[in-house]
């Protein structure tokens, strides 16, 4: 019986401590360096589009690993810190350094925007090695109903700052 206690006690400890790490993970915030990369990411992969403003879902997106060869050549700790972090979403903020304009909209917001508008950018969190000078992330951009792409992207710190050094598609339409 009284292992059977402590069982259940221990049990309810590991699940306080789970709930509490998620918590904290789901409050936490975006820091300076992830609007720097998310600010590049932005900027670099969405230059050629002629609208003069981008529409930014405000909330991150956790895109799916599988069947991604890419994962394979990058650091280990870069996909762990990335997975780690993609379990939860968290909010955006107005935040991010852009050459355009850009405005934050809520996901319901951007699945009823029709074609023909400001384009719609979602990103995921971001993986980032030890040292910070690489960066993952996941980033789809839709024009209109019919133009869509998702891609993760690999960034590293250069002395102008962040620059986007390969892309791979995940799903063009």
């Amino acid at each position: 019986m009284k292992g059977f206690v402590y069982a259940n006690i221990i049990a309810a400890v590991a699940a306080f401590v789970g709930s509490t790490t998620v918590n904290a993970q789901a409050t936490q915030k975006p820091e300076a360096i992830d609007y720097a990369v998310y600010s590049a990411v932005v900027d670099q992969l969405s230059g050629r589009w002629a609208s003069p403003l981008v529409l930014i879902i405000d909330r991150t997106v956790s895109p799916n690993l599988s069947k991604l060869d890419l994962a394979e050549s990058l650091p280990a700790e870069l996909i762990e810190d990335f997975r780690l972090k993609n379990t939860v979403a968290y909010s955006l903020e107005r935040d991010f350094k852009l050459s355009k304009k850009y405005r934050l909209i809520s996901e319901a917001e951007g699945a009823a925007r029709h074609a023909g508008g400001a384009p719609i950018v979602a990103l995921s969190r971001i993986g980032f090695n030890r040292k910070k000078d690489w960066a993952f992330v996941y980033f789809i951009a839709r024009q209109t109903e019919l133009s869509r792409k998702e891609q993760f992207v690999i960034l590293s710190k250069e002395p102008e700052g962040w620059r986007v050094i390969r892309s791979v598609p995940r799903f063009v339409h």
